[in-house]
């Protein structure tokens, strides 16, 4: 038995996922003999399931490039790379009631009523005791589409580096399948029209521009102690800049009295941010408004953008030689050089509260980045021989 919504990934997990009863002894015996008691959970139950000829996920990519030397140092890249994903992991209620079930006329409040959308679920006259039947199927896809550019140099001058550019829309039904907040869209809004989910990935990132570089200081031509301390230095790094991940919004209720509680907004206007007061929602909430009671919102998936990404990773390095077998190599690295704040994925609802309560490092709510913490020097000195 599965009674929390996002299947066999999730079961036993929760307050009421998975029930363990434990009958006291004597335990009676006989045909319509309850034998758990009245304090046992009653019916109707969610439960989990697997499809039948459950298909295996499968990507085609495609990619084409033009490379052209700009020199015999220097080369630039430009590439078109896309693939396209089908029978994608989705967690679909193949016993959902129709939209509005739980506000139909006759039902008493409070609204949503429960016992009307049991009634209404397709299967009930058969399996009364089941309510959710949330089905591990394949029906979901994914597109990704991207321009890729790339500018590189071996040994330019002592300059050894690449900048790369993408401008990429990444498309999915489902972007995770251990869902626990049920906002990656594996568990749809509405399990009848999966399509209606195709929308922003949650790896949907536009733009990134990506810098890489190994420089080779020049030396001092003379020979003085200062020219000895001031040679053989190297600077190297990587700069990233990076547009926020598209993040989810829900109402987290069940407005459209189907049972899943996972409705979306009604997209009422521009969407616009702030990060000067953090006391105050990261995305603006009168853009957003609660569908009416018995239908679905009709904002997309993921409709947020989670703030950007500025990090500046520098090192300095220098091998000095000690005789003809021993070397000390000395380098210090600047990880977040500039100190520049970076900030996770903003809370996925409600619209009055998508607050950011962590920096990209923590990632609150799937941050993705995996970097951006402060600022963080390290000293390191190594021996070869």
């Amino acid at each position: 038995l599965n009674n929390f919504e996002e299947g066999l990934a999730q079961n036993p997990i929760g307050p009421t996922a998975g029930f363990t009863i434990v009958p006291s002894p004597p335990i009676p015996f006989g045909v319509g003999v309850p034998i758990f008691g009245t304090g046992a959970p009653q019916p109707p139950f969610n439960i989990a399931s697997i499809q039948h000829n459950l298909k295996t996920p499968n990507t085609q990519e495609w990619n084409f490039n033009i490379q052209q030397e700009l020199s015999d140092k220097v080369v630039f890249q430009i590439a078109y790379v896309g693939n396209h994903s089908v029978h994608q992991l989705q967690l679909l209620d193949v016993n959902q009631p129709p939209l509005g079930a739980g506000y139909g006329a006759g039902c008493a409040p409070p609204l949503p009523n429960l016992t009307c959308e049991q009634d209404a679920r397709p299967f009930n006259a058969k399996f009364p005791t089941l309510s959710q039947i949330n089905t591990i199927s394949t029906p979901g896809f994914a597109t990704y589409h991207s321009l890729q550019v790339s500018l590189k140099s071996n040994d330019f001058h002592g300059l050894t580096s690449q900048v790369a550019f993408t401008w990429s829309h990444n498309l999915d039904t489902a972007s995770e399948v251990e869902d626990f907040f049920g906002t990656s869209g594996y568990v749809p809004q509405d399990s009848t029209n999966l399509k209606g989910s195709y929308g922003n990935s949650e790896f949907d990132q536009r733009r990134a521009l990506i810098l890489t570089y190994v420089y080779a200081i020049p030396s001092p031509k003379t020979g003085n102690a200062f020219a000895y301390l001031a040679k053989d230095w190297q600077v190297s790094g990587t700069t990233t800049f990076r547009d926020g991940f598209a993040a989810p919004l829900l109402t987290f209720g069940d407005e459209s009295g189907v049972g899943n509680n996972h409705t979306r907004y009604n997209c009422v206007g521009p969407i616009h941010y702030q990060l000067s007061n953090f006391s105050l929602p990261y995305a603006s909430p009168s853009s957003f408004q609660e569908p009416a009671p018995g239908t679905f919102g009709n904002c997309p998936r993921d409709p947020l953008v989670a703030p950007r990404l500025n990090a500046w990773d520098i090192s300095l390095q220098r091998t000095f030689r000690l005789g003809e077998r021993f070397a000390f190599q000395f380098r210090t690295s600047f990880f977040n050089a500039f100190n520049h704040p970076n900030f996770a994925e903003p809370s996925p609802g409600p619209a009055n509260a998508t607050f950011i309560t962590a920096t990209a490092d923590d990632g609150s709510f799937d941050s993705h980045f995996g970097v951006g913490g402060p600022r963080n020097i390290q000293f390191m000195g190594k021996i070869t021989w």
